[in-house]
């Protein structure tokens, strides 16, 4: 089934991909025309719907036969134990002539010998490479996009909105509390004292009300103000 207007394209084979992806594309296409067809006369009215995809993305000699559905063994697998496997997955590019993958394989060979205490954790057996494919240009063009709109539209969002609070009964400012470059005042009671702390906040006064609290909470932040010092300085005397 394919939705009315959607057009079929596969890899180019002359694009930016691990080899072995660009030669196993063709066959994987036949695979999986066969696994979905019920008999031969199905696979040859489906085949030149696909054979014309992969001729223009660059596969010419692709040629799809038909060997019948895929059989599923009925049989009990074999149990075969797991390896921890370790991937090295570095990305893979034309432009780039050193065979990465077999000199990293070399250097597990060469560093970690049959001799090595780490050998049993780091040879070939189990540490395996397999390149991956960079974004296309066409995906960090809408991935940056987005991310600029994203953070206009934070911005935008921010300006236009006084409150974040859930509950706007417990907000600092009485629904203003996302007010940026305000000058405040607090006070501090105890029994017998009374002291005031003038401050100004760079940018919304519930991110400066909320360092607050932290630093009177956590005593690492202690210095963070001169009212948290007095706050703890309180504290300490009791």
């Amino acid at each position: 089934f394919r939705k009315d207007g959607k057009t079929t394209q596969y890899v180019h084979r002359q694009s930016n991909h691990p080899p072995s992806i660009i030669r196993n594309i063709p066959d994987m296409i036949s695979h999986r025309i066969n696994s979905i067809s019920s008999s031969k006369e199905d696979f040859d009215a489906a085949k030149p719907y696909y054979e014309d995809a992969l001729n223009k993305s660059g596969h010419q000699h692709s040629n799809m036969v038909f060997t019948g559905n895929v059989n599923v063994s009925c049989d009990k697998p074999r149990s075969s134990r797991k390896r921890k496997i370790i991937w090295f997955n570095p990305p893979f590019s034309n432009n780039v002539e050193t065979n990465i993958g077999r000199r990293f394989l070399n250097l597990i060979e060469k560093h970690f010998p049959r001799n090595h205490r780490f050998h049993k954790l780091f040879n070939k057996n189990n540490v395996k490479v397999s390149y991956s494919c960079m974004p296309n240009v066409e995906t960090i063009i809408k991935s940056h996009n987005k991310q600029l709109l994203q953070e206009r539209q934070q911005k935008e969002e921010t300006s236009t909105r006084m409150c974040n609070c859930r509950s706007k009964d417990s907000c600092p400012l009485n629904g203003k509390c996302l007010t940026d470059a305000l000058v405040y005042k607090a006070t501090l009671s105890t029994i017998s004292e009374e002291y005031s702390y003038v401050g100004m906040s760079e940018g919304t006064f519930k991110k400066r009300f909320n360092n607050h609290k932290c630093s009177f909470r956590l005593e690492r932040y202690r210095t963070a103000t001169k009212l948290s010092e007095k706050v703890w300085y309180l504290k300490d005397r009791g």
